[in-house]
């Protein structure tokens, strides 16, 4: 789906977007503790991802936010009213929430334009015809009315259940994994396009992923949840460079992990030293990305030797044995350099590619 073609089609007339907020929000399925204490606001308009590995919470809060499941403590508020519990509760339908499944759940004996339908019932026959014709138009299946799910790849139902979510113009959009069941070329068009129709709308957006790239991709702020909680909540540079823990640091980037010390500021390590701003003193752990590791000749930083090398396309992972280090380090630089296994060479940090923890805060 490219440029040209996702401007030429109609424009989606804009939602009134709500504030989402989370407040001291906790559920358990019997014993086990799905969400534990979650507080967080998604201001109107905002797209949110939340992110983390499966069984944190994740998708629990979602379905809380959708009416689905009722939390066993706190609230959810939308535009400051209290929606979840009591005599203020909503059900699904009338909160104006938009809902996206994994899986699409479109109406297989349903045509493609019956679906979209399907959520316009309150209005009049005409309008919700022209409604769910004009998202139609919107994700490009226009010329796809009239067949059914089963007819349709990946990608076209993945289209039509975006058409379906935004036809009614909720106020606020629930996505859960609405990619991961696309390939990778594939996911990547359906997903660019899918943020520029939600700029369009304008409708709060919040989506469920476990992919750290597509999170920074589409996300306004990203949640990261780790065991019911929020580990960490930001831009996405922000989560990126100035993880608050090890944990998070993990999530985004590959690491190579160095023992360290930390003394008055600075972190020492085999690989050299590096400032250590607000790190105690006292054991700590040095994570470099591999971008971060810098090779050059032998004399120009700590003696290493190439051991593997292995050609990615647009850059070269290479690996390195260091002396003092018992683990492979991993550096990714660009093709076109002639170091082979075997060869000597010499290892610097680059400090802006490198973080310094407390060791055991992970």
């Amino acid at each position: 789906m490219n440029a040209a073609a996702s401007a030429a089609r109609p424009l989606v007339p804009r939602a009134d977007p709500a504030a989402l907020a989370f407040d001291d929000v906790s559920h358990a399925y019997g014993r086990t503790v799905a969400v534990d204490h979650v507080s967080l606001e998604v201001r109107p308009g905002a797209v949110v991802a939340l992110l983390g590995e499966s069984g944190c919470g994740k998708t629990t809060l979602l379905r809380i936010a959708a009416g689905v499941e009722r939390p066993g403590g706190g609230a959810v508020r939308l535009d400051g009213r209290v929606v979840s519990a009591g005599p203020g509760y909503l059900p699904p339908e009338r909160r104006g929430v938009g809902l996206m499944f994994q899986d699409y759940a479109l109406f297989p004996h349903m045509t493609v334009l019956a679906n979209v339908l399907f959520g316009l019932k309150a209005l009049p026959r005409a309008e919700a015809d022209a409604r769910a014709r004009a998202a139609l138009a919107r994700v490009g299946m226009s010329a796809h009315v009239g067949r059914y799910p089963t007819e349709l790849s990946g990608g076209q139902q993945q289209r039509v259940a975006l058409a379906r979510a935004i036809a009614p113009r909720p106020r606020v959009l629930l996505m859960d994994e609405p990619f991961s069941g696309l390939d990778k070329r594939l996911r990547d068009a359906v997903r660019d396009e899918t943020v520029a129709v939600l700029r369009e709308t304008g409708a709060t957006a919040v989506i469920v992923t476990h992919d750290p790239e597509e999170a920074m991709r589409m996300a306004d702020e990203i949640v990261l949840m780790r065991g019911g909680r929020v580990a960490q909540a930001g831009a996405p540079e922000a989560l990126y460079r100035a993880p608050v823990d090890l944990f998070v640091a993990r999530f985004f980037s590959e690491l190579n992990e160095l023992p360290a010390v930390v003394r008055a500021g600075r972190a020492h390590c085999a690989l050299g030293e590096l400032p250590a701003k607000g790190v105690p003193d006292g054991a700590a752990v040095v994570a470099v990305r591999p971008q971060g590791l810098r090779i050059g000749a032998r004399g120009t930083g700590e003696p290493a030797r190439i051991v593997a090398r292995r050609f990615l396309g647009d850059a070269e992972q290479i690996e390195l044995l260091v002396d003092g280090l018992t683990a492979r380090l991993r550096a990714r630089v660009r093709p076109g350099g002639d170091a082979s296994p075997g060869t000597d060479v010499a290892v610097t940090l680059d400090a802006s590619e490198t973080l310094v923890f407390m060791a055991g805060g992970a």
